[in-house]
């Protein structure tokens, strides 16, 4: 119900959630991260093909909330410098496609404020300390319902912010 990680009761909530404070509503994974779908992940994030948000935004838009639910959705920006090398801010454009198909603006109200290090590679506990401060809201967020979209996940941030 929170993290989207399979429980063996299958509506429970799972041992993270229950003993961590999850900042969000929601959050879920339109496919396990591995084999092919981690291909296509990485190809689309490091392999030049923004394309690819067409189809994994339509995929994720699946577990969106309706846009009754939803003032806005946002995205997890990048810094300029990685926007620039990269060439564009992936969970952006995916973002961008999740809310054309739920009707609702795409708005970029997070910015982030310093360079932090790959998640991929770190445990639970130290992704948190990882991104501690690392971004701040830079637009009116105050009571809004927001969706927000990283490159493989989807987040429901009601009222949080």
């Amino acid at each position: 119900p929170v993290c989207g990680r399979v429980t063996p009761l299958g509506d429970s909530v799972c041992w993270s959630c229950s003993v961590n404070k999850i900042p969000f509503k929601s959050h879920r994974s339109v496919y396990f991260y591995r084999d092919k779908a981690r291909g296509s992940v990485t190809r689309f994030k490091f392999r030049n093909k923004p394309h690819y948000a067409e189809t994994m935004g339509q995929l994720m838009s699946v577990y969106a909330p309706g846009r009754s639910s939803v003032d806005c959705v946002t995205y997890v920006p990048m810094t300029k410098r990685a926007v620039k090398k990269r060439g564009y801010n992936q969970a952006c454009l995916l973002a961008e496609r999740i809310a054309e198909i739920i009707g609702v603006e795409c708005e970029p109200v997070l910015e982030k404020t310093r360079e932090t290090g790959v998640q991929s590679r770190l445990g639970f506990k130290k992704r948190q300390r990882n991104i501690k401060g690392a971004f701040a809201a830079s637009g009116n967020v105050k009571g809004k319902n927001i969706l927000l979209v990283d490159d493989d996940k989807v987040y429901d941030c009601k009222k949080l912010l």
